[in-house]
């Protein structure tokens, strides 16, 4: 079976001018091995391109305040020429400053779900717009600078058109493998994800040519996913460029922005040797298929839209949901918890509604909840017809915000929605078979929510001293209810 192998590389310094060759000839080495490659680019980096321009549109008297950061007469880079040879390859977005503060966990920690939403995409859409400008098209890939992940970005992405979250990353994996998030393709937390390691020299990519090779091996008879990435200043900085600039935090003004310390050119040159040959080994091994974020998109198509469902089929998806709330398939299609939820709650409206069950149902995205559930049982069961009255409001609810409900209130009682589709799941079989009983409360739990994480180090360089972003895992939790694999076709 074939091995995906993901080439993808963060551009993001705008301020070492050296970085805009190295990129260049980054592109040089893929398009000598005919190879496509993902290019997350920063939109100041594409701005600065454009600023820098060629040789001969650079004359020295130039003002190197009009070129931008770093720029200076005797390496004026080729910024103008890159660009439409990066357009040849595959475009993903990397934020429009990268690391300059604050970051996307400072500015959202403390904000509501939807404030969170709609402030990422005010501060991040004039870079999503300078990419759009410079090559035509949406990107097809978001990710996140440094340890800078919040889950508020999901859902801005699918109002973009972004299909595919392309990152390395401790906050969501699903076993390791492919998987759906907010609706978004979420190749982030892939078991099989490394450096390069370009940074640390040819040696140490010569080794992780190694590593990579023995992990293809052991996946050639079940396939699997490898995703690989640098960035195209490594080539030519001995330290990252923001680490210099924006380190614990720093925010100097832009003329006291400073360019990274270089390697030798000798150093370089090896460097780049070792990328070229690292990649022609790598795409030369027969179980590798090297794609891009775009083909991944297309390969791990979501199966379950445009699909419609009967009533047995949903009942059957509830079934095990007393017993833990996940992911479940029918017909080779996955769905999420929420998308399950969804599903049962617009199956007994329908009922509620027309005085007979539907033939089917027609599948629809919903986002999880915006906030934690209020819990307080004061009945232990619950009538039929309180429970269709209740589906007929939160289907409509639904329908209009495109998302679980934080909970649900049945009379005096008070469910999670977790709580509330593991009921349904105990009674609906019964209710289909003409059996109006009444529902015993069953406290539902969300297992889906163990692929989230709870705690992470937000120890990244840039960030200040001390900071602590756990606060945005709890609404991270509750984005679970999307969850679901994505496999490849």
């Amino acid at each position: 079976m074939k091995v995906r192998v993901l080439f993808w590389f963060d551009v993001e310094d705008y301020i070492t001018p050296e970085s805009n060759v190295a990129l260049g000839r980054l592109v040089d080495i893929f398009d000598q091995y005919e190879a496509k490659a993902t290019f997350k680019l920063v939109g100041e980096k594409v701005r600065a391109l454009q600023r820098w321009g060629p040789a001969d549109e650079n004359p020295a008297d130039g003002n190197p305040a009009d070129r931008g950061p770093g720029w200076s007469p005797a390496f004026p880079g080729d910024g103008s020429s890159v660009l439409p040879r990066l357009g040849m390859h595959d475009i993903g977005y990397h934020t429009d400053y990268h690391s300059r503060p604050p970051t996307i966990p400072e500015y959202l920690l403390g904000c509501e779900w939807e404030q969170g939403i709609a402030e990422f995409e005010r501060r991040e859409r004039g870079g999503l717009d300078t990419l759009r400008k410079a090559f035509g098209r949406t990107p097809s890939c978001y990710g996140q600078p440094g340890g800078a992940w919040a889950p508020h970005v999901y859902p801005v992405l699918r109002q973009w058109g972004i299909p595919v979250y392309l990152d390395a990353g401790p906050w969501v994996s699903l076993n390791g493998e492919p998987h759906r998030y907010c609706g978004i393709l979420n190749l982030l937390g892939l078991e099989h994800t490394m450096s390069i390691g370009i940074g640390r020299g040819a040696s140490a990519v010569q080794d992780r040519l190694a590593q990579v090779q023995e992990i293809v091996s052991s996946l050639r008879h079940t396939g699997g996913v490898v995703s690989l990435y640098a960035h195209e200043c490594e080539f030519v900085t001995s330290e990252f460029w923001d680490a210099v600039n924006f380190r614990d935090g720093q925010d100097p003004p832009r003329e006291r922005w400073q360019a990274a310390a270089l390697v030798p050119p000798e150093e370089s040159e090896e460097r780049y040797r070792a990328m070229g040959a690292f990649l022609d080994a790598v795409a030369s091994m027969p179980e590798v298929e090297v794609i891009v974020a775009s083909e991944a998109n297309v390969r791990c198509s979501d199966r379950a839209r445009g699909r419609s469902l009967t009533p047995q089929q949903i009942a059957d998806l509830c079934e095990p949901m007393p017993d833990g709330i996940r992911h479940q398939q029918v017909d080779g299609a996955w769905l999420s918890p929420g998308e399950i939820l969804s599903l049962a709650v617009r199956l007994v409206a329908a009922r509620a509604s027309s005085g007979e069950w539907p033939a089917q149902l027609a599948f629809a995205y919903v986002d999880g909840p915006s906030s934690p559930p209020h819990v307080e049982v004061h009945n232990r069961a619950l009538r039929q017809e309180d429970l269709f009255g209740t589906c007929l409001y939160e289907s409509a609810a639904m329908d209009l915000h495109h998302r679980v409900p934080g909970e649900v209130q049945i009379g005096r009682t008070w469910l999670s929605p977790a709580d509330l589709l593991a009921t349904l799941g105990a009674v609906l079989p019964k209710w289909l078979r003409g059996d109006p009983v009444d529902a015993p409360v069953i406290q539902g739990r969300l297992d889906s929510a163990e692929y989230v994480a709870d705690h992470v180090s937000w120890g990244w360089t840039i960030f200040p001293a001390g900071f602590d972003g756990d606060a945005l895992l709890g609404a991270a939790n509750l984005q679970a209810w999307t969850l679901k694999p994505a496999p490849f076709a």
